[in-house]
């Protein structure tokens, strides 16, 4: 397995160790407070952003390797123009570097901008770094039900449409769903990092 990978597993057991510090504070007697339910959205967003850091590096790293196709909607660093629209003047800023280098960087900053919003970005994505995941077991329903409730978390603190008398403020969340969406988002990843250790992958980089 590979760096990125390595670091996904430490993400991942951080994303664990929240959950298990969840069921140590929760209380089975009495109705949780949203305060400690708070714990398992914080491992939620977590989990999106573990998945979001390992996707992103892989990319990162393959992408400038791939064909003129998969780079031509790329536009130079910091360039606010186009992909398809800039200058010989633009590429000044960069002429200590190699065209490797250039491209790296390209593609680098590019991603940094890109956010993973349901699993046809996922799959478009590494699709452009020739990875298939056709044959994977993968439970793609459940990963987009992981990114819609970390959207609804972050953007909306996520609030209950319910919300009133004999409802909590937000919408509730339990330990076991939570679970649900790590094995989910592991088997992802660890599908993904299997086929780029490939021969199949290998044989086309």
């Amino acid at each position: 397995m590979g760096i990125r990978y390595d670091k996904f597993e430490v993400n991942f057991k951080r994303v664990d160790s929240l959950i298990k510090l969840f069921e140590r504070t929760r209380e089975s007697t009495r109705r949780m407070k949203i305060t400690e339910t708070d714990i398992l959205r914080a491992a939620v967003v977590l989990l999106h952003s573990a998945m979001e850091d390992y996707l992103r590096g892989i990319i990162i790293e393959y992408l400038p390797k791939r064909g003129r196709d998969e780079l031509k909607n790329i536009s130079l660093p910091d360039n606010d123009r186009r992909a398809e629209k800039f200058t010989l003047g633009d590429l000044i800023e960069f002429r200590s570097n190699t065209i490797s280098e250039l491209i790296e960087q390209s593609v680098k900053a590019h991603l940094q901008k890109v956010s993973f919003n349901n699993t046809t970005d996922i799959l478009s994505w590494i699709k452009r770094i020739g990875v298939r995941i056709d044959k994977m077991e993968v439970d793609l329903a459940s990963i987009n039900s992981m990114i819609e409730r970390r959207h609804k978390i972050v953007h909306e603190a996520d609030a209950n449409p319910n919300a009133g008398r004999g409802h909590h403020m937000t919408t509730p969340i339990d330990a076991e769903k939570t679970k649900g969406w790590m094995v989910s988002v592991e088997k992802l990843i660890s599908n993904i990092e299997k086929y780029l250790q490939s021969s199949d992958f290998l044989e086309t980089t």
